[in-house]
């Protein structure tokens, strides 16, 4: 029995039936989540200085630092499995099964992106010319990590049992 089972007494299995033209849907959705968030930290400075090293100066700086993260955890369907119907020719929904899906859930990942800047840059005036230096560093580094739950599926068929 799947993890889900334990979630709530109430579940019912996941099952879909599209053999009338229409689609049917019976049952549980997979429940999972999804965490976002973001970090960010900006720092900027000017600093004016006239009549230095021949000219005027402005000078601008500055740091960012940012982080964004992301979880996702999918708990998956009530014992890890949906069942298919195409049930045509006037039949009752739910009477003609055709595919079994099966899941192996729990899975959960988690990513991050970190990146960091910083720059310095100086718009000198000397008379009626202005120049425009600066440097500028990046660096932005990436984490991607993913946790599974592996477990033996056992399937019956109509033609046997299959492990």
């Amino acid at each position: 029995m799947g993890s889900t089972a334990n979630l709530n007494s109430n579940l019912n299995h996941r099952w879909t039936d599209d053999g009338s033209g229409s689609t049917f849907t019976f049952g549980s959705e997979s429940a999972d989540r999804n965490d976002r968030s973001r970090w960010q930290y900006d720092v900027q400075s000017t600093f004016f200085k006239d009549n230095w090293l021949g000219g005027n100066h402005s000078i601008k700086f500055g740091w960012l630092s940012e982080r964004e993260s992301q979880f996702f955890k999918n708990e998956g369907l009530l014992d890890d499995h949906t069942l298919a119907f195409r049930s045509t020719g006037g039949l009752p929904n739910f009477t003609t099964p055709y595919r079994v899906t099966l899941r192996n859930t729990p899975y959960a990942a988690t990513n991050s992106n970190w990146h960091h800047g910083a720059y310095i840059n100086d718009s000198v005036q000397v008379q009626r010319v202005t120049m425009s230096l600066g440097v500028r560093w990046i660096r932005t580094s990436r984490s991607i990590r993913t946790r599974k739950s592996f477990r033996r599926a056992s399937v019956t068929s109509s033609m046997g049992e299959c492990r």
